[in-house]
């Protein structure tokens, strides 16, 4: 479901005129104010959980003397959980950074990684060792033609395996910016966010179809909550632990 597909969803059971467009300027404050509480909701059901959906995968390709990557698109929010040499299974092995810290800088080929730090809210990736004289210097590259790309873990098709050592491949999650086109798509549950956004609507307006505001929350609550089983399912191994 787009961004103007819910909004028009939250308006109908709110018995209010559906909309052509989210950007129409003819569209009354109502109208406007249940765009931004789909905003609102598809925000907090994004944050509330590492939904499948929001799998990313960076390709990361190796400078000389370079330590920090940063990886696009991140600033929503993200996490990462592997760090491999593409091509290969050979892994980079997590650090802290407090530890990196008290590290003397060297170069060679990485093994560690550590992601404590951000460049313009964007998630950076710290490498060690600084990567040495068998990759491509850095200042030879510019800015733009870093070759950070972001896939969808469903679109990711090993483009750059042939690479092998002189590329890193990164997995984790990043959450998708915020809807704004009418086209955008939620790449969500769409029940907890169609109920949170008429909860929030009610909230400013009262009730909404013989529904209280606590109803309506108690709702999107529960929908979260059946999302969440539902996505943990497809990735159960994940949300086993062990006593270290």
């Amino acid at each position: 479901m787009n961004y103007l597909e819910m909004v028009n969803e939250v308006l109908v059971r709110m018995r209010e005129d559906e909309i052509a467009s989210v950007t129409d300027s003819n569209n009354d404050a109502q109208q406007k104010l249940v765009c931004k509480f789909v905003q609102d909701a598809v925000a907090f059901v994004m944050g509330s959980h590492s939904w499948n959906s929001q799998r990313k995968v960076w390709t990361v390709p190796l400078l000389e003397g370079k330590s920090l990557y940063t990886l696009p698109t991140s600033g929503q929010g993200a996490a990462v959980y592997t760090v491999r040499y593409s091509g290969t299974e050979e892994l980079l092995n997590e650090a802290n950074a407090r530890y990196l810290s008290t590290k003397r800088d060297t170069t060679g080929k990485p093994g560690l990684y550590a992601t404590a730090w951000t460049s313009k809210n964007d998630l950076t990736v710290q490498l060690y060792p600084t990567p040495d004289e068998r990759y491509q210097p850095a200042d030879s590259v510019t800015a733009s033609e870093y070759g950070i790309a972001e896939y969808a873990l469903s679109e990711y098709n090993g483009v750059s395996e042939s690479k092998d050592s002189d590329e890193v491949v990164v997995y984790g999650f990043s959450q998708s910016a915020r809807v704004s086109a009418d086209n955008d798509d939620i790449t969500l549950p769409s029940m907890p966010v169609l109920y949170y956004a008429l909860a929030y609507a009610s909230r400013e307006r009262g009730e909404l179809g013989g529904q209280s505001t606590g109803e309506l929350f108690a709702l999107a609550a529960s929908y979260m909550s059946d999302s969440i089983s539902w996505d943990i399912n497809n990735s159960s191994l994940e949300y086993i632990w062990c006593a270290v």
